[in-house]
């Protein structure tokens, strides 16, 4: 359980926010960090909360929780003051008269190693090595100019960085360290 959890909200793929979920359990939110994997965040939504008054007309004094209907795999959620989350697909628990979500989700990391990275050659000197096939970068010969390095600020075609981000929308370089610049690779 997180101590002083504030606030659980449901995002678009943008990270946008959709709307808060107010059906979550506090007592159910788990966060890990993990040094060498997927930070991790589970926590239990019921279908609907008390609203005394108010209803939408399938249970008298309840209405459905924000967002219930739009958890599942992939949607994105945020954990105010830690971090954006992607979802798995959740647990629907049903007794027959109360329904929860189980919601499992990973830290955004996760979207790098559910990308198809198949085919995506780096300074392996093959026809389709993205070396090879950077604008002008070939000499009379066939042979590349110049090889993919980790960084390259001045031709994103042979920076390892920039071509990483082509399969990553949404995602940006911040700092990066002045010894990986031109730091050839591979």
């Amino acid at each position: 359980m997180i101590q002083d959890v504030k606030h659980l909200y449901l995002c678009r793929p943008d990270l946008s926010i959709i709307t808060e979920l107010n059906g979550v359990n506090r007592e159910s939110v788990s966060y890990s960090q993990h040094t060498k994997d997927f930070d991790t965040l589970d926590f239990v939504v019921d279908e609907y909360i008390e609203s005394p008054g108010d209803s939408d007309g399938l249970i008298e004094g309840y209405r459905k929780s924000n967002g219930y209907d739009y958890l599942d795999k992939s949607m994105y959620i945020l954990l105010e003051d830690v971090g954006y989350f992607i979802m798995e697909y959740p647990l629907i628990e049903n007794d027959g008269l109360h329904e929860t979500k189980q919601i499992s989700a990973y830290s955004l990391e996760k979207e790098l190693y559910n990308r198809d990275w198949l085919n995506f050659k780096v300074n392996t000197g093959e026809e389709d090595s993205l070396e090879s096939i950077a604008t002008d970068n070939l000499n009379d010969l066939g042979i590349p100019k110049q090889f993919v390095t980790f960084y390259n600020p001045d031709n994103p075609e042979l920076s390892l960085l920039d071509l990483l981000l082509t399969k990553l929308p949404g995602w940006s370089l911040g700092e990066i360290d002045p010894l990986l610049v031109n730091k050839k690779i591979g």
